[in-house]
């Protein structure tokens, strides 16, 4: 059986060179990070933008959210829907996923305050780690990586951490890729699991698909080709 066309989405807080290695590994496959937008409503902006830029040739796609990009996976995939393309299903890679958290200002709990106090002195932007090359580093990810990596890596306005994640849900089937250990989104693996998905366990960093894109790879493809329809009990988070 002939792979899908996996869309691969990288956290908005992050650029495509965050998953290329990943890209090249799966082959058939497209990293697409959506465009900023500089006004409410972000996240349906940014999805809109995703889906957008998925060339209409493509066919039996598979989106391959990884990390913030999770909550909106659902929408991304009703754009492409609207737009008449086929889409079979979302496999989650380290991500957060929909209705998790009310918004991405939630989810950071007990460091909201300290993030809303970090944007009053960034003229509103939350400053965002991931343009230290030291931080890529950090997680493991190879020096010749990490500079590009991080040039890409953008502050974002607090506005948009503390807009609500949209509630749309496109009834697909789904999946999830945790890398471990993470103490943040192993509970996202653990809600996988209650609904029955199919679900695969990697060691490595929140990056590991810069670090080791072969082996993440083979794994989204296991779980692509483990995806039931909704009918089946998918059940997709809300």
């Amino acid at each position: 059986m002939a792979d899908p066309a996996f869309v691969l989405i990288p956290s908005p807080l992050v650029g495509p060179r965050s998953l290329a290695p990943l890209a090249e590994a799966l082959g058939n496959a497209t990293v697409i990070a959506g465009q900023a937008p500089s006004q409410a409503a972000f996240w349906d902006a940014w999805a809109s933008s995703v889906a957008a830029a998925v060339p209409a040739t493509a066919a039996d796609i598979v989106l391959v959210p990884h990390s913030g990009a999770g909550p909106t996976a659902p929408l991304v995939a009703w754009r492409l829907i609207e737009r008449g393309l086929s889409v079979s299903g979302i496999v989650y890679v380290d991500a957060t996923l929909p209705g998790a958290y009310r918004s991405w200002l939630a989810s950071y709990t007990d460091a909201a305050g300290e993030l809303a106090a970090q944007a009053a002195r960034n003229g509103g932007f939350v400053p965002n780690p991931w343009r230290k090359p030291s931080r890529w580093l950090a997680a493991g990810v190879p020096p010749v990586l990490a500079s590009d990596a991080a040039e890409e890596a953008r502050d974002l306005p607090l506005a948009w951490y503390a807009e609500p994640y949209p509630g749309h849900d496109a009834g697909l089937p789904w999946a999830f890729l945790a890398f471990e250990p993470n103490p943040f989104y192993g509970p996202m693996r653990d809600e996988a699991e209650a609904h029955g998905r199919p679900t695969l366990r990697l060691a490595g960093g929140h990056f590991h698909g810069m670090v080791a894109p072969a082996v993440v790879a083979a794994a989204i493809r296991q779980l692509a080709r483990a995806l039931t329809p909704r009918d089946e009990g998918s059940g997709q988070p809300n």
